[in-house]
């Protein structure tokens, strides 16, 4: 999608047409900072590496065996695995699902309580004092994770620019919504949402008729979605929220695509087969019955391929033309659709 838009532009443009979620919460705090509505940020955002934060967090973690900063208290059965690589790892994820989920410290707190995860206790402590020193070490630097989450809270925060954002686009279009985080749908509802009300009801700043008067009628938005397609699941992706788009666009229609171009027959009848048996989203029905486009094949010789063994030796085959020997043929059989 994003080949074939950059080809029909007719004209020059000042920003990128197509850009990830993420792409664009970077933009747009940095649009922020040029306009001085980020205070106590001197300098230009900047993206915290992957490997930028596992140094912090070692860092902090060799500091608690020293005796240094908070005194985080880990259940035993974590305590061999604490100065290890992995664990700074699983660390770093669990603070990038606690961002995507917009969730604090006192919010995991609570979370611990509730399912008794003795360990989120220790994860909240860390996570407060991780936050203190990336403040304190680089203001100005974003943990990625965190992105769209900071772009939210700039947006509700600043409601005349949220009303000047919205009335920026004409037209939105999304691809792969079931692969969309719980902050994208966040972001999603601020953006372009049709009703404040989803918004204004997790809402706990001051300027809540501010921020209600912003939503002014917003941009036209195209999703494509198929949520038994899902492959960023590692990643935070939750195909089951498709389920709230109608929420956030009460005039959504819906138009099925039931043709496949990529499978053939006996390919789609056995993927249909898993699909029904194993759903991306548990319990949830499996109505997509994709039919094959019409095609045809077509057999062509297009590679010619030395070889020196026996196994591959093309005096062995009686599928090729006489006078071919010495060479190795790769024959194709390609289906091609109408």
């Amino acid at each position: 999608m994003r080949d074939e838009l950059a080809r029909r532009i007719d004209r020059s443009m000042s920003t990128a047409p197509t850009r990830a979620w993420a792409a664009y919460a970077f933009d747009l705090l940095r649009r922020a900072h040029v306009s001085g509505l980020l205070p106590g940020v001197e300098f230009s955002p900047k993206l915290l590496s992957g490997p930028e934060q596992d140094v912090m967090i070692g860092e902090i973690l060799a500091g608690h065996r020293e005796g240094k900063g908070a005194a985080v208290r880990w259940p035993a059965d974590l305590h061999e695995a604490l100065g290890t690589r992995g664990f700074r790892q699983e660390i770093r994820d669990f603070f990038d699902r606690i961002a995507e989920y917009a969730l604090t410290a006192e919010g995991l707190e609570n979370l611990a309580q509730t399912l008794d995860r003795p360990a989120w206790h220790s994860v909240a402590q860390l996570y407060t004092e991780y936050q203190q020193i990336r403040r304190l070490r680089a203001p100005n630097a974003y943990d990625p994770a965190a992105l769209i989450h900071e772009a939210c809270a700039f947006l509700l925060a600043n409601p005349e620019y949220l009303r000047e954002e919205r009335a920026r686009f004409d037209l939105i279009l999304i691809d792969d919504a079931q692969e969309l985080s719980p902050s994208v749908y966040r972001l999603m509802r601020i953006l372009v949402g049709r009703e404040s009300g989803q918004v204004l009801a997790t809402y706990t700043g001051d300027q809540r008729d501010a921020v209600e008067a912003a939503f002014t009628p917003s941009a036209r938005v195209l999703i494509t979605c198929c949520t038994e397609t899902v492959v960023q699941g590692f990643r935070g992706a939750r195909p089951d929220l498709a389920a709230t788009l109608p929420q956030i666009f009460p005039e959504l229609q819906r138009e099925e695509l039931k043709t496949s171009y990529c499978m053939n027959a006996p390919i789609t009848l056995a993927w249909r087969n898993i699909a029904r048996r194993l759903p991306v989203i548990a319990n949830a029905p499996t109505p997509r019955e994709p039919q094959t486009a019409p095609s045809k094949y077509e057999e062509s010789a297009l590679l010619r391929l030395s070889d020196d063994g026996d196994l591959l030796d093309p005096r062995h085959s009686d599928e090729l033309p006489e006078g071919f020997s010495g060479t190795f043929w790769v024959h194709l059989r390609t289906r091609r659709t109408r």
